[in-house]
């Protein structure tokens, strides 16, 4: 684990970011996996994460899915095969893709247009003016770093979580069969009211080991990582900076918001979900914003 502390503003008003990056999945799950065994072992006092809310708190079955603690790090191995099927069922709404090529922006040179090629003209080229097109290009090589904020609101539903969750494996899946290679990364912050925040960043998967989907569905779409994983990982921050936050015995997980100084870094960023968006209210949004999205990256679509 990269243990990172980011300050922005100056003196007094700074604001102290405290950010913990698993750079492998697999040091992110065992890091739980110890968790739980010094749980079982008795290896944490009165503050421990055995008091908090993601061992205890449950608001009924949609919350987590019926899953506890437990039941999540189970999952954390075996993985989530119903998320897949989640995205899988909105391959029927979602334009298909060109395998291995993407539109690209490029000047097309002409007899006429709006921008002169200085070189073309001195050189008496008639087409030696242009316009700005799209052509078909290869898109095998080109790599998006995709990064997917997990912070929602207490009162979000878990099927929205899961159906946002499928929307992204089935855009990447999509941009991948149109040439492009993807990472999925995921984050958690929780903000103070005072602007502080502690933060998560988890690599769920890279462009040279093959894609576990069951895995990555678990982390990206099923509420438990969230609400149980994700905050179990804030607890184990320094006890005044969570202090700071709320994240204490009986309190919340902050607030949602981004942080540029960590979402910069990718080249796709979605960020927290509230009870009001309606991008994922049911298959067919979902399905309307991976065609945006695929749109959006040049994937050349077809309509159906």
């Amino acid at each position: 684990m990269i243990h990172e502390v980011i300050k922005v503003g100056k003196g007094d008003g700074a604001k102290t970011h405290d950010v913990h990056i698993y750079d492998d999945f697999y040091e992110c799950m065992q890091h739980c996996k110890d968790i739980r065994r010094q749980e079982n072992e008795g290896g944490y006092g009165p503050d421990c994460a055995g008091q908090l809310n993601s061992r205890t708190s449950s608001r009924g079955y949609d919350w987590t899915f019926g899953v506890d603690w437990d039941s999540s790090i189970r999952l954390l191995e075996s993985g989530w095969p119903e998320g897949v099927e989640r995205a899988e069922k909105m391959s029927a709404d979602i334009m298909t893709v060109q395998g291995g090529h993407r539109l690209q922006d490029v000047l097309i040179h002409d007899t006429q247009g709006p921008i002169c090629d200085t070189g073309a003209f001195i050189e008496g080229v008639p087409e030696c003016m242009c316009y700005l097109g799209q052509e078909v290009r290869p898109g095998a090589g080109k790599v998006i770093d995709v990064l997917i904020d997990l912070s929602t609101s207490w009162g979000v539903a878990g099927e929205k979580m899961a159906l946002r969750g499928a929307a992204h494996i089935a855009l990447v899946t999509a941009l991948e069969q149109a040439g492009f290679k993807c990472t999925i990364s995921v984050c958690h912050g929780s903000f103070s009211l005072s602007g502080h925040s502690i933060l998560e960043v988890i690599k769920v998967q890279d462009t040279q080991s093959v894609a576990d989907l069951d895995r990555i569905a678990y982390v990206v779409a099923h509420p438990a990582f969230f609400r149980r994983q994700c905050f179990s990982l804030a607890e184990q921050h320094g006890k005044e900076i969570r202090k700071t936050c709320g994240v204490i015995h009986d309190g919340g997980y902050g607030r949602p918001r981004s942080l540029t100084e960590i979402t910069d870094r990718y080249d796709m960023y979605t960020g927290p979900l509230s009870s009001y968006d309606s991008e994922f209210g049911d298959i067919a949004s979902c399905a309307a914003w991976v065609n945006e999205k695929l749109k959006e990256y040049g994937a050349v679509v077809e309509a159906l």
